[in-house]
Order: C-alpha cells, then structure tokens, then sequence
C-alpha cells in the first residue's frame, strides 16, 4: 500500500507526520 506521506515497511503503513 502506498499512500502519500507515508512510509511503507514491509506491508504496514508507517505514517511519517
């Protein structure tokens, strides 16, 4: 998954706020 402002490790979105 790769959503805008966020950092995928692996397969879970690690949001970087």
């Amino acid at each position: 998954d790769t959503r805008i402002g966020a950092s995928t490790a692996g397969r879970r979105p690690m949001y970087d706020l």
